[in-house]
């Protein structure tokens, strides 16, 4: 069982990573995680949430929380994980769509992407990775047609979405971010929160739904949630530990968020973790 927040450690030498996975039928994973790295993952065959067609494809914004996925009959599925912020550097000339593209939580685009013409540049990235992994290509090629894939894709925004500016809210939101990927260990109120930002209290509020879909509380409780399932997983704290290193009341308190949060006890997640 892997962690379930990710630090993917991508920088300027290696901005990206690439993996061909295999989901088996009746697949579950209720795990939910979230990071600074940007997820496309292309679905190749079978099915995979509301996926159905090869080449649809989710697509995971800069610590939007994400997972959850359920297949019936099993997938092929090929995941890109990159940093924005090292693309965005990457791009020749006007970035605003490539912004729009990247930092617009997927929910508010999906519909815009699942449609044949994109279909069909996704297989064409496809193919083009595999041969290049086949030739061992360089990693700067291989991030090059990444890259290439990515300015396509904005490209096809309409334009209305492209003059949207998500970036300008995610910006606002970065000293939450950063304060929660720094580990506190303790929970974070909206009211710290919004003194992070500079903001009155309800503006943040309005703004961390808007650009989330979660309100506040529950996505810092996925957070710390999430980051203490990981050190179990690790078998670094004992449940008790876990507690009261992640800002619980008590075990039981802990117990009856993880079992809500991960649809099962975090003795039982400890069990698996260790049989995987």
């Amino acid at each position: 069982m892997e962690p379930l927040l990710y630090h993917w450690k991508l920088d300027a030498a290696l901005p990206f990573r690439i993996d061909f996975q295999h989901l088996e039928k009746q697949f579950e994973n209720p795990r939910r995680d979230m990071h600074a790295a940007v997820h496309l993952g292309i679905l190749l065959d079978g099915d995979l949430g509301t996926m159905r067609e090869p080449y649809d494809f989710y697509w995971t914004a800069s610590w939007e929380i994400h997972g959850g996925l359920k297949s019936e009959n099993g997938a092929g599925l090929l995941l890109i994980t990159f940093s924005p912020e090292i693309l965005l550097n990457a791009v020749i000339g006007d970035k605003s769509p490539v912004r729009a593209l990247l930092y617009l939580p997927f929910r508010e685009k999906a519909s815009l992407f699942r449609t044949p013409p994109v279909r069909k540049m996704t297989e064409r990235l496809k193919i083009d990775l595999e041969t290049m992994r086949k030739r061992d290509a360089p990693q700067q090629k291989i991030w090059l047609r990444i890259v290439d894939f990515v300015c396509d894709l904005a490209a096809a925004l309409p334009r209305n979405e492209r003059r949207k500016c998500p970036q300008e809210r995610h910006e606002l939101l970065m000293p939450v971010f950063e304060k929660l990927a720094s580990l506190p260990r303790s929970p974070l109120t909206a009211a710290e929160a919004s003194a992070l930002c500079g903001m009155s209290e309800s503006g943040f509020y309005r703004l961390f739904r808007d650009f989330t879909g979660l309100p506040f509380s529950s996505y810092e409780l996925y957070f710390r949630l999430n980051c203490a399932a990981e050190e179990l997983c690790r078998g670094e704290l004992s449940i008790k530990q876990a507690a009261a290193e992640w800002g619980f009341f008590d075990t039981s308190h802990f117990s009856r968020a993880f079992k809500k949060q991960f649809g099962v006890s975090p003795s039982d997640y400890c069990a698996a973790g260790r049989k995987s």
